[in-house]
């Protein structure tokens, strides 16, 4: 039967708090193409993000670095385990990760390839012991990861058994099963010295709202209350000030995919969820999109939606902030006008050093600003957006505008 995706307006607000739009912020797209089911780590102050599938059904290779300083994307090396979707990424002691997959012949893997951002280049290290699989979740607690769950072919063959990697070692160990049995899709994070893994799909079409805790000390699991709502699957989760923000994803009825936007608060020292997050209307309903944590800020992006795969970027704080992390600030500067077609006017200190990119993190000029005001010509530049930036004394900001 052919699938449609439809969207459910679906309202559980009784006994929860609101928050306000204004926490999510719009950031640079993630380049070539809109994909869904790609992986994303962080490695410092600096995510990357990459595989998936493209618009035209190929499962990518490619791997980008966003920097938040100055929302830029840059392409990085390609993964050398081939293209690949659904496959599981995470970081240790400032290297990346990337296991499982399905590749374009739609065969499941279970290699293991390291990633060093100081030489950019990926390592093999030991694969993985168990069944080669697609859509397995993972947290990491110290210096060790924990990874399982999963499918290896189609909704009879999803996994349920859980597994620890030690990188210093390049070793891998059987750890106790999920309690939540088969399944798939399913999402994990790291809340203090304990991991958690939940939703997913149980079964074909069949999504999961339970969550359960693991104690590394103790090799055994705990339940904690259902995610709020409608069980689903394809969900993101973030961890921010100790509490966990888990959202969008899917549910399923008569062969119909329903998106959600929305997003709710978990925190660990009261076992409750307390808050739902509503999501700018931009932000479209998806399924299988990535997230990441860097500075404090919860990312979120990608997937697939009902205007089809998501390429745009958000960004999510408990408290209002600019749309790029600013760690040594000078004082704020004013573009005008925003979006622009011939010119735009930077206010700024006197002598202050103005750099222009490309969204893409590509230089395009750097000149000085002679008085508190400098004009840039850009009536030459194709439309789309660029970041400035602007160095002084003080420290540095970027900002963003559009050239139409």
């Amino acid at each position: 039967m052919k699938k449609y995706c439809i969207i459910l307006i679906y309202c559980f607000v009784s006994g929860f708090t609101v928050y306000s739009q204004n926490y999510w912020t719009q950031v640079a797209a993630i380049p070539n193409m809109g994909r869904y089911c790609a992986v994303s780590f962080t490695i410092g102050e600096k995510a990357y993000v990459g595989l998936g599938q493209l618009p035209d059904g190929t499962k990518s290779y490619d791997f980008w670095e966003y920097n938040p300083e100055i929302n830029v994307w840059t392409k990085k090396a390609d993964y050398p385990g081939g293209g690949s979707m659904a496959a599981t990424g995470f970081s240790v002691n400032e290297k990346g990760y990337v296991c499982f997959g399905q590749d374009n012949s739609n065969e499941v893997h279970n290699d293991l390839w390291e990633y060093s951002p100081v030489t950019d280049t990926w390592l093999q290290k030991a694969s993985f012991p168990g069944i080669a699989r697609y859509g397995a979740s993972c947290f990491v607690i110290g210096d060790t990861a924990f990874i399982g769950t999963g499918s290896h072919g189609y909704a009879d063959d999803y996994l349920f058994d859980m597994w620890m990697y030690v990188p210093a070692s390049d070793s891998w160990f059987r750890k106790a099963d999920f309690p939540g049995y088969r399944r798939s899709h399913a999402t994990a994070f790291t809340i203090g010295n304990y991991g958690y893994l939940g939703t997913g799909l149980s079964g074909y079409q069949s999504p999961s709202g339970d969550i359960w805790k693991y104690d590394k000390i103790n090799d055994s699991w705990t339940r904690i209350p259902n995610l709020p709502g409608l069980a689903r699957a394809a969900v993101i989760s973030f961890v921010i000030g100790g509490k966990v923000y888990v959202g969008l994803g899917c549910s399923f009825a008569n062969d119909f995919y329903y998106n959600y936007s929305d997003f709710y608060e978990y925190n660990p020292g009261t076992n409750t969820w307390g808050s739902l997050i509503v999501a700018p209307r931009n932000l479209l309903r998806r399924r299988y999109a990535v997230s990441f944590i860097i500075n404090n800020m919860g990312y979120v992006g990608t997937g697939y939606s009902e205007n089809g795969l998501l390429d745009d970027l958000w960004s999510f704080g408990p408290e209002k902030s600019s749309n790029i992390i600013e760690k040594h600030s000078p004082d704020a500067f004013n573009i005008y006008p925003n979006p622009a077609i011939k010119s735009i006017s930077v206010e700024c200190e006197e002598n202050s050093i103005i750099e222009l990119y490309s969204i893409q993190g590509q230089h395009i000029k750097t000149m000085i600003a002679e008085g508190k005001q400098a004009t840039i010509d850009i009536s030459g530049y194709q439309s789309g957006m660029y970041c400035i930036q602007i160095n002084t004394a003080k420290g540095k900001i970027t900002r963003k505008f559009v050239k139409e």
